[in-house]
């Protein structure tokens, strides 16, 4: 078994729960909104539910996507995922999204 082929899509799976998590909070702050891809398909302010069938089918996604590329080209597609879902997770705490307090 090609253990970065693997350990890396459950980082970046790791990422998208993140992002999942503190993104379903939007919904009870008036004023935050989703922003970017995420948006077209989940409105701007998502359901738990829809933002969980979301995720979770980038999950899935994301496993199948990293199986399928070479192994030279795996990397940057599951660090770009890990950096851009961890730091919209980052952001959405930084809002006050699902975390206790906004982040310092």
């Amino acid at each position: 078994m090609d253990k970065d082929r693997y350990s890396n899509a459950v980082d970046g799976d790791c990422a998208y729960a993140a992002d999942a998590y503190t993104t379903k909070y939007i919904q009870y702050d008036p004023l935050m909104q989703e922003e970017g891809l995420a948006r077209h398909v989940l409105g701007r302010q998502p359901s738990t539910s829809d933002t969980y069938m979301y995720f979770g089918t980038l999950m899935i996604s994301n496993y199948f996507i990293s199986r399928a590329l070479p192994a030279k080209w795996r990397p940057f597609w599951q660090f770009a995922n890990i950096v851009g879902h961890g730091s919209a997770a980052i952001g959405n705490c930084q809002l006050g999204a699902g975390c206790k307090g906004k982040a310092k």
